[in-house]
């Protein structure tokens, strides 16, 4: 092994840290649940809108069916991280308002073991929270009232998968998922009128973690010497989270509490499809279902909703043998649509009975390329998203959102053995 091979495996576990601290959300949203939660596409995967249950190539990591692992070069190792960074832009009446964001996104590798064997480990965000705001009112007495909120934090997973290939047409693969993260809430109750109120101060710090099981399986059938289809689907059971709550209030008094809390994350079922033409033109769709409203939060069932994103993509190579540089860049395109897992209400005036008024739905485009860098197999990935929120209320605060990644696979021959 190199040591120019030697050193990029360093960088890439030594990114591994900064993961864990990296936000990527400003959205007042993210106080709800969880925050804003994350799809687990990698690469190339992101400029196809997320589809990727049914994408099974060696030259990938894939981690949202691990039956993928399967799909090897016997010969080459992968390495892939990636960063992004995002804008989101915010309305509420006539005020607007824009916020600038980024971090690393994720680090991840898949090793051959045989033939028909593949493992893969890496870090992803599951979740994101990250907002500011606050709300002002004046009552009778003419004083004004403030109440400020803020959080940050989120979950992360570290999955460790593993994946066999049945023949020259099925995979089978397992991702043992630890999630694991902290998730900060605050808030501040203060008044224009110092002497006879007094400001409330509040502070609560979630500890989570918990692990579960990812089964998947995929199977690629051949339909003549240009057309291919590859059938995905995976499953994972719902699963406790481990969690302490410490919450500190600070008013007159100052008190601490330290408490366990049940919470929990959802039953999860993928369905995915992708056809292959000529080993240039990918299309791809990708169905997903979890089961919020059968899961603890905070200790009760019901509290959140049902959820299901559908995605879809398309990736286009000009030529397999090219004499062009621009011939060999892969051009991608995507979309998705999803129902939030946060019920919404809206309140009365007179603060003692609420109106369901529906959930919150994301929908967004993608565009992608993928750059192949020279003299290797390696690959550079951008790609560029556009979203929005699709509110049931029109007071609610609108959010539109931009996002650009880049991400960067290693492709390299890591166990040949050269002749002397």
């Amino acid at each position: 092994m190199s040591d120019t091979k030697i050193l990029k495996a360093a960088l890439l576990l030594a990114a591994i840290p900064f993961v864990l601290m990296a936000q990527n959300t400003n959205s007042p949203y993210s106080r709800n649940g969880f925050g804003i939660l994350e799809n687990p596409a990698l690469g190339n995967s992101k400029g196809m809108g997320g589809a990727s249950i049914g994408i099974r190539e060696n030259n990938m990591i894939n981690p949202a069916n691990p039956a993928s692992y399967s799909a090897i070069d016997t010969m080459t190792m992968l390495w892939d991280f990636g960063v992004s960074g995002n804008y989101s832009r915010f309305k509420e009446a006539s005020v607007h308002q824009g916020n600038p964001n980024g971090g690393l996104d994720y680090v991840a590798m898949k090793i051959p073991l045989k033939r028909w064997w593949g493992v893969a480990i890496g870090l992803t965000p599951f979740s994101k929270v990250g907002y500011a705001y606050s709300h002002s009112y004046t009552l009778t007495n003419k004083y004004t009232y403030t109440d400020s909120y803020s959080g940050t934090g989120g979950l992360n997973t570290l999955f460790l998968g593993t994946a066999v290939a049945l023949g020259k047409s099925f995979g089978i693969g397992v991702n043992y998922k630890y999630i694991f993260g902290t998730i900060t809430q605050s808030s501040v109750a203060s008044s224009s009128d110092d002497e006879s109120f007094n400001s409330r101060a509040t502070s609560e710090n979630w500890y989570m973690h918990g692990s579960t099981l990812e089964l998947g399986l995929q199977y690629a059938a051949t339909l003549d010497k240009k057309n291919k289809l590859v059938l995905g689907a995976t499953f994972s059971e719902k699963m406790p989270l481990n969690t302490n709550v410490y919450t500190l209030t600070m008013s007159t008094d100052t008190t601490d509490t330290s408490v366990a809390s049940d919470f929990g994350l959802p039953r999860t079922i993928g369905l995915g499809v992708s056809w292959i033409y000529d080993n240039r033109l990918t299309l791809a769709l990708d169905y997903q279902h979890q089961n919020w409203a059968d899961v603890k939060f905070h200790g009760a069932k019901d509290s959140l909703s049902n959820s299901s994103r559908i995605s879809f993509g398309a990736e286009y190579l000009p030529a397999m043998f090219t004499s062009h540089y621009y011939q060999a860049i892969k051009y991608r395109f995507g979309g998705y649509y999803s129902d939030s897992y946060i019920k919404n209400f809206e309140y009365y005036s007179d603060l003692t009975s609420a109106n369901k008024i529906g959930n919150i739905r994301n929908v967004g485009l993608t565009f992608g390329i993928g750059l192949p860098l020279r003299g290797q197999r390696s690959e550079m990935n951008l790609s560029f998203e556009a979203g929005k929120l699709l509110l049931p209320s029109a007071s609610m605060i609108h959010e539109n959102y931009y996002k650009l990644s880049l991400g960067i696979t290693f492709n390299e021959t890591w166990f040949f053995k050269r002749k002397l």
